[in-house]
């Protein structure tokens, strides 16, 4: 005698707690909030640890550009030059090694010396 075949039937595509109920899905449905005990209630709606840390990080991120970007505008507006001292500072120190390559430049070009050019083109 043949065995029957168990019915088939589709996958719920509602979440099931283990416990053989069906809970409803959606964000809407308060119930299924409540029945997941491992997330955290922020601002009504329940979040993983996780997420929250994550949020958390990305704020404190925020604020810390925010804090950096004002300090950084104010610096600016408060130079007499219009510019932040690093900025200046660089500017100083590429203008002086721009005008000492000049000079190997030109003291290569007079002495015919390669010692000079290879040291200038480096």
């Amino acid at each position: 005698m043949p065995v029957p075949e168990p019915p088939r039937t589709a996958p719920s595509l509602e979440p099931s707690l283990g416990d053989g109920a069906a809970h409803p899905v959606g964000l809407g449905s308060q119930e299924y909030y409540e029945s997941l005990p491992s997330l955290f209630y922020l601002c009504n709606v329940r979040m993983e640890t996780l997420t929250i840390i994550g949020l958390v990080g990305n704020i404190v991120q925020f604020v810390d550009f925010s804090g950096k970007l004002i300090s950084k505008s104010t610096e600016i507006y408060r130079s007499s030059e219009g510019a932040l001292a690093e900025n200046i500072d660089t500017e100083k120190a590429t203008n002086s090694r721009i005008l000492l390559n000049s000079r190997l430049t030109q003291e290569a070009t007079v002495t015919g010396d390669s010692t000079v050019d290879n040291l200038r083109k480096s």
